[in-house]
């Protein structure tokens, strides 16, 4: 029996009965005619509809519509065909039908060529297979079903005709037509109106959360007015009740907690202290009628709206109160995609991360679109109001919290500068280190670095930089880029011309970089990374001796040493690293300022 090919029975090795020299050849000028009228219009005619990037489904991850795809294979990444010998191709053996599971095409596709379209193929293979098609990397087409493309959540939003009902005195708003046509066409009737007691009672708990009281449903019963249920539900939204209700089932979306998980026991904080704060604001933007629009814009760029009050500010609790999962950033930043577009998109872009989504239309880059975006933002804590409190308990609390944050500071500036002295010790370390960033694991938690160990989060610090030189000449690290830009396998040949190339009437190097690399011609590039680092903390040890000294640095020696000490520089921790402390530091440090920061902490809890 005939069978289709499967991707297992296509990895299988095949002795091929055909010999490799039972055709001619073709000659140069024949190899396109042959291909356009013999080949092309076979494999158009009985194989793409299986093998090619539009095909509905590809049959053993085999493209036939390109020469990348034949050479390759399928899932075996098995090539089809071997040019030049037709007895040891795949495509030759499925085609002659002398194997009984690969049998191309299939009985029920057609069946088996004619033995002259066979010939054709062999003569083609012996010939070199020449194929003129460019299309080096087949794209598979994306099929989307009907059900994907009609799905509701899809489709531009429009009003529907209301739905003409039988029993029309029942349906007294729209809404209520759409309810009724649906029960109608299931044989069903609307339940009988409710009791007052009934529909006070189921108000007042939808729209509150708490049941009425007993004057409520008293004045309800007394009320025999038209529009009784109307001004109940009106008293019912406007209590601040309603906020409180419905601001739950937004902060359920929004992942609230005053915790932030798993986090480094006894050096962090555990809670958000100040999560109040964006749970009232949401309470009050619910009570005040914020339009929607504007509630969502200030919860993810409050900090961005030009009309946005200092209270506002407590909207981005919806970005800021997620869990911190140890501190790596990729999966805070992942949560704060994930609470963005499930909230307001309805949609979950996790699997994107990863993949382009199999259901949804959202492709990887998208979500790395937004991840760039999150990436480049950060945290701080600024007050809400300022305060006018001036009892004597507050001024206590104050006094108390300055003296501690002082101490924070202190101990932080400290630690901070002795770190940035060690790395500036260490930048040929560092500046090695560069030549293989993309090794690096880009998870920074438990990376618990010892004082003198090479810290991987400041050498991504100094591969940014390095980026950051790229954009134009750079007298300094102009010859860096050149050197790299150069071929392994070249290196040695073409590198004793770098520097002057680098140099010209507009170019000037840095004549001390000049100089290093004239003397001595780099091998690779870690003698350039090498020869960088002598010169940077040569430059730093004379840089210390000057400043004992009070003696002054050379223009060209200075703008070296800016590289070392500017704000800007890959050995200087930023002030504001007191959040991210925990990458900069050894953990002794971060023991000792982690005990600080919890102390400062839990005194403003309490």
């Amino acid at each position: 029996m005939c069978k289709q090919l499967s991707p297992i029975l296509f990895a299988l090795t095949i002795v091929c009965s055909f010999d490799s020299h039972s055709a001619p050849t073709l000659n140069d000028a024949d190899q396109l005619e042959f291909f356009e009228t013999k080949i092309r219009p076979v494999l158009a005619d009985h194989c793409y509809k299986c093998h090619s990037g539009k095909a509905e489904n590809l049959k053993g991850g085999l493209y036939l519509d390109s020469k990348h795809g034949m050479l390759t294979g399928g899932e075996s990444g098995t090539p089809a065909i071997v040019p030049g010998n037709a007895a040891a191709s795949r495509l030759i053996e499925a085609i002659g039908y002398k194997n009984e599971d690969l049998q191309m095409p299939p009985p029920k596709s057609g069946g088996k060529l004619s033995e002259q379209q066979i010939a054709d193929f062999v003569t083609w293979i012996n010939s070199g297979a020449f194929d003129p098609r460019t299309n080096s990397a087949p794209t598979p087409q994306v099929v989307i079903s009907e059900a994907a493309k009609n799905h509701w959540a899809f489709l531009p939003a429009k009003n529907p005709p209301v739905p003409i009902v039988k029993t029309k005195r029942w349906a007294q708003t729209p809404i209520d037509h759409f309810i009724l046509a649906t029960l109608e066409t299931n044989g069903l009737q609307p339940s009988p109106f409710a009791a007052k007691r009934t529909l006070i009672r189921r108000a007042t708990f939808d729209l509150t959360g708490l049941p009425p009281t007993f004057e409520e449903v008293e004045k309800f019963f007394k009320d025999k007015s038209p529009d009784a249920f109307a001004t109940a539900v009106d008293r019912l939204l406007a209590s601040p009740r309603y906020g409180e209700r419905w601001a739950r089932y937004w902060l359920d979306l929004a992942r609230f907690a005053d915790t932030k998980g798993y986090v480094y026991s006894g050096r962090e904080e555990t809670k958000f202290i100040h999560s109040y704060a964006y749970r009232d604001w949401v309470i009050r933007a619910l009570n005040d009628d914020l339009p929607y629009d504007r509630f969502l814009k200030l919860q993810i760029a409050a900090d961005q709206v030009a009309d946005a009050d200092r209270e506002s500010l407590a909207a981005m609790g919806f970005l800021t109160l997620g869990r911190r999962f140890l501190g790596v950033v990729h999966d805070i930043i992942d949560d704060r995609i994930d609470v963005v577009m499930r909230g307001t998109q309805g949609l979950t872009v996790s699997c994107a991360r990863c993949h382009d989504h199999k259901f949804d239309p959202i492709p990887t880059k998208d979500y790395y679109s937004l991840y760039g975006v999150f990436a480049g933002a950060y945290e701080r804590q600024v007050p809400l109001t300022a305060t006018s409190q001036t009892a004597k308990d507050f001024l206590d609390f104050e006094k108390k919290l300055k003296i501690l944050e002082e101490k924070f500071q202190s101990a932080f500036n400290a630690r901070r500068e002795e770190q940035s002295k060690r790395l500036r010790a260490k930048t040929t370390d560092y500046l090695v280190s560069v030549l293989s960033v993309e090794k690096l694991n880009s998870e920074v938690f438990y990376s618990f670095v010892q004082a003198d160990d090479v810290n991987p989060v400041i050498v991504r610090q100094w591969n940014s930089y390095l980026l950051g030189t790229a954009k134009a000449f750079d007298p300094i690290w102009s010859p860096w880029r050149a050197y790299a830009a150069l071929p392994a396998s070249e290196f040695s040949t073409k590198a004793a011309s770098v520097i002057s190339s680098l140099t010209n009437a507009t170019q000037k190097l840095n004549p001390l970089i000049e100089k290093a690399f004239a003397e001595k011609i780099p091998g690779s590039m870690r003698d350039v990374a090498e020869a960088y680092g002598r010169i940077l903390t040569g430059i730093n040890q004379k840089c210390l001796e000057a400043a004992d000294n009070k003696t002054a640095l050379s223009k060209d020696e200075e703008a070296l040493r800016q590289i070392l000490y500017a704000a800007d520089s890959p050995t200087t921790i930023p002030a504001g690293a007191i959040v991210d402390m925990e990458w900069y530091f050894d953990e002794p440090t971060r023991v000792e300022l982690g005990t600080l920061q919890a102390q400062i902490d839990q005194w403003i809890i309490q």
